[in-house]
């Protein structure tokens, strides 16, 4: 469906304006449509995006703002988002010995264990919401979006 339509208004005239608009409404529109598969492990997105970062430094902890860094929304609160993940058992935070003011996290066999039961269901999902285009059209989507970031 086009953008106008899906935003109920009239003929976007402006090329950057409506890929603007289009870049949100569809980052929103994917939140919403893969919010269930989080909710089934009673995780958020953000946590599951930290959860994944901890898995990907092997075992090696990694301090607050680093996971801050590697977010694909920068603007998440790492610190409360760890906080809950620590209640949840998922993570596990230490103070760094040199550096009192510094948290370091890695996580838990629970946050593992959470992550391999979102791998067997998160790439069906992904290609059930893409079904739509190819796989060509999805790596050039994918490449002009990285090209925007430039």
């Amino acid at each position: 469906m086009k953008i106008e339509e899906e935003l109920k208004s009239r003929k976007i005239t402006d090329e950057y304006q409506k890929l603007f608009l289009n870049i949100l409404f569809s980052a929103s529109w994917l939140e919403d449509k893969t919010a269930h598969i989080f909710k089934s492990t009673n995780i958020t997105s953000h946590q599951y995006n930290v959860l994944r970062i901890l898995r990907g430094s092997l075992g090696t902890p990694l301090p607050a703002f680093e996971i801050q860094s590697r977010m694909i929304s920068k603007n998440s609160n790492v610190t409360r988002i760890i906080e809950k993940l620590v209640a949840k058992k998922l993570v596990h935070k230490k103070f760094n010995d040199n550096n009192r003011r510094m948290i370091e996290v890695t996580i838990t066999q629970e946050g593992l264990d959470i992550l391999k039961q979102l791998d067997d269901v998160i790439p069906d999902n992904y290609a059930g919401l893409f079904n739509n285009i190819s796989r060509e059209e999805a790596n050039l989507c994918s490449e002009l979006l990285d090209k925007i970031r430039e």
